[in-house]
């Protein structure tokens, strides 16, 4: 949802608890000794079925969307354990690479076997991501296209045998498509190759798209590299979204459904969202105004007249890019591609890069996002 939730503006109660005799209270304990310990209780949501959870982490803000947004440590996940396995098998001498693991029933052995393998694929796949980029970016010094890429992991697969024999040619290809785009479309965006600081997804601006006029005039007053970030990180938004068309080269058959992923495909429109999986542009307190709005009331402007700059910049920007693909000779030459009551982006047009050493990489000094 782009509106904010009310249970995230409560705030938390503040406890003092005593070490020494656990009294807990408010204010200072009256128990008169010395060692503290400073509490702080979270708001829970107002739905009785969420009573147990908390409504957003205390350190970063962070709502999961209106799930739990702090996970349970739950001894057996399959998670550490596959750690733990694999990092055992790689230390194992080469004539003794056996591990032996145990569970407590017949389906959760079944089911750490399927999840010790998939979850090493895609480990293996990401580094042969990131490896592929660093070796191509010389060739390629804007960053590799998605098909590029495909193109690559899937010679990776062949010569280092990620899967077996038997797969045909076309079944590798799709396994390498289907690997780039769950990793451009990745809801693990902590550990996926970007999250980790290792690469960065950009566009290659169409020759049509210039940089927005919009964002180099008052009230933001940009210069024109600025202008044009700002305008690819709301585009990008798009990507978190999910309103991304899935476009692969003919003969490779890939549909949303095959990515695996939680969120469902979704499409972007401007002014109120319709029904289903159709978001809206440049609702005010989405995360595309509420960002905008943000950085005008850093340079003093009020909220109110902020949020509403923001909503007419977010207009203006997706007008200039509709005016823009209709000068392309055709779809593929388009950023927006056009579906039936809305848009969804060209991902045609993304490009990876590896982060070089020498380039500075910023980390959220709350989140710890990179």
């Amino acid at each position: 949802m782009d509106e904010d939730n009310d249970d995230t503006l409560l705030e938390p109660d503040v406890y003092s608890l005593c070490m020494q005799c656990g009294e807990l209270a408010l204010d200072k304990p009256t128990c008169g000794h010395e060692i503290v310990l400073r509490v702080i209780k979270e708001p829970s949501p107002k739905s009785d079925e969420r009573a147990d959870q908390l409504s957003r982490c205390g350190a970063c803000g962070y709502t999961a969307a209106g799930r739990d947004p702090v996970r349970e440590i739950i001894y057996g996940a399959d998670g550490p354990q596959a750690v733990i396995a694999t990092t055992l098998h790689q230390l194992l001498p080469e004539d003794r690479k056996k591990v032996l693991a145990f569970a407590d029933g017949r389906q959760d052995a079944a089911y750490f076997a399927w999840y010790l393998d998939d979850s090493y694929k895609d480990v293996l796949s990401r580094n042969l991501i990131f490896e592929t980029a660093k070796s191509l970016i010389e060739h390629a010094p804007d960053g590799l296209s998605i098909g590029e890429i495909a193109h690559e992991l899937h010679q990776s697969y062949k010569e280092r045998g990620v899967y077996p024999e038997s797969l045909g040619d076309i079944e590798l290809r799709r396994e390498a498509w289907k690997m780039i785009y769950s990793e451009f479309l990745t809801e693990e965006s902590r550990i996926s190759i970007e999250g980790v600081g290792l690469t960065k997804w950009g566009l290659k601006w169409p020759t049509t798209v210039k940089a927005p006029q919009m964002f180099m005039r008052p009230p933001w007053s940009l210069n024109e590299e600025d202008a044009r970030g700002l305008a690819f990180i709301l585009i990008d938004t798009m990507r978190a979204d999910g309103a991304v068309e899935i476009r692969t080269k003919p003969g490779i058959s890939l549909n949303w459904s095959d990515l695996g992923l939680r969120k469902v495909q979704t499409q972007i429109k401007i002014d109120d969202a319709g029904s289903g999986a159709i978001r809206s542009w440049d609702t005010p307190r989405g995360k595309r105004a509420t960002y905008l709005a943000k950085i005008l009331m850093k340079k003093g402007c009020i909220e109110e007249e902020a949020i509403n700059a923001a909503k007419q910049a977010l207009r203006s920007i997706w007008d200039y890019i509709r005016e823009s693909d209709a000068q392309a000779a055709n779809t593929d030459g388009r950023l927006l591609i056009a579906t039936v009551q809305a848009n969804r982006m060209n991902p045609d047009w993304y490009r990876l890069k590896p982060i070089m050493p020498e380039e500075n990489i910023y980390i959220c000094g709350t989140c710890k996002r990179i």
